[in-house]
Formats: structure tokens, sequence, C-alpha cells
């Protein structure tokens, strides 16, 4: 991966199977028809955390950042 966490040129969709609710109001581009044309799998649920693993800061639109925690999840 390039330091801007992108794989090659282009876009990079992943697939987010599970719970729709907040993941069918992403932009069509950035969903993947399939596992096999996804870069990235991305595991929906009900809302629960697993235990904290990592926190990053996250740099968004003009310069803000804030931090994002990654948590524990287990795919069905």
């Amino acid at each position: 991966m390039g330091p801007s966490g992108r794989v090659g040129k282009g876009v990079n969709r992943a697939l987010f199977p599970g719970d729709d609710e907040y993941a069918g109001q992403l932009p069509a581009s950035w969903r993947a028809d399939g596992v096999e044309d996804a870069v990235l799998v991305v595991c929906v649920g009900d809302g629960t955390f697993g235990s904290a693993v990592r926190t990053c800061p996250y740099e968004y639109g003009s310069g803000s950042v804030t931090n994002v925690t990654f948590h524990k999840s287990r795919c069905r």
C-alpha cells in the first residue's frame, strides 16, 4: 500500500456486508459489487464494539484531526 493507504491508482472499493443502515448511505463509487472487486471488506454489525485494539489520528476536511479507535470484531 502507498503512503495514502491506497492500492495502486484509481478507486479502491470496499465490500460492506451486514447492517446497511449506515453503509447504504456511502457513495456507490465506494462500494464493491462483490468480494472479487473489493480491496477491503468492512464487516458492519449492530453497533456494538469489541475491545479497543488501536487508536490513530485521522485527518479530514481542511486539516481537522480526530482520533479513530479500531475495535476487535468478528464477521459471521
